[in-house]
């Protein structure tokens, strides 16, 4: 009888310390305002978040126990399914993009490891960075876009650091000076074209631009 009773005693406080532990693990999820989703090696929804939820269109109780392979489009599906079997053959985490319609989305996934160290579960965690891609081809183009402007300009144009080094030049300043880009970058004032005359007048601009005021042209 007392086996017995050490064994309840032992069994009650295994599904305490579960419950707890799933607890944490949703309170973990939820506190992410990404997508996050916790599946069995096969694809199975062990525990989902909020934005998880909102993402597929389902209440939690609905996709717990469902294959999250059967929730996605077939091209998604099978893209996810192809990374999470190389994190399962790899034991190292993955991060990629899918496309969703007009949307793009990244998701990083990690091994989920036993106390044996084997790969039992796959977290994943993806967010929509549509817009942050966006953002970042419209400052390539501007970027490319003044990167032209400079180098086709018929005047010289000098860009320098706060400490005065050469940090671009464009083919202006390298046909007016017949130094070369690779011979001026990085070189610190007085440059080697300088005059006198120059040297004077550049240092106080100089001086007045690094103070935040105006120079005279």
């Amino acid at each position: 009888i007392a086996e017995l009773e050490a064994l309840e005693a032992e069994h009650k406080r295994v599904e305490e310390k579960l419950r707890e532990n799933e607890e944490l693990l949703r309170a973990l999820l939820n506190s992410s305002p990404h997508s996050a989703i916790l599946v069995g090696i096969e694809g199975i929804i062990l525990a989902v978040n909020e934005a998880g939820v909102s993402g597929l269109g389902k209440k939690i109780d609905e996709l717990l126990g469902e294959c999250i392979y059967d929730l996605l489009p077939p091209d998604v599906a099978e893209s996810r399914r192809t990374w999470n079997n190389e994190v399962i053959r790899s034991g190292k985490s993955v991060c990629f993009e899918d496309e969703l319609g007009e949307r793009t989305f990244e998701t990083r996934v990690y091994p989920v490891l036993d106390a044996q160290g084997k790969i039992q579960q796959l977290a994943s965690f993806t967010r929509d960075i549509t817009e942050y891609k966006r953002i970042s081809e419209e400052l390539w183009e501007s970027e490319q876009f003044c990167s032209s402007l400079l180098n086709n300009s018929p005047n010289p144009i000098l860009v320098v650091n706060p400490d005065a080094s050469v940090k671009y030049v464009n083919p202006a300043v390298e046909k007016m000076t017949g130094f070369s880009s690779t011979e001026l970058v990085g070189k610190k004032a007085p440059y080697p074209w300088w005059t006198e005359k120059t040297l004077q007048k550049t240092s106080r601009d100089f001086e007045q631009a690094m103070d935040g005021g105006a120079t005279e042209t």
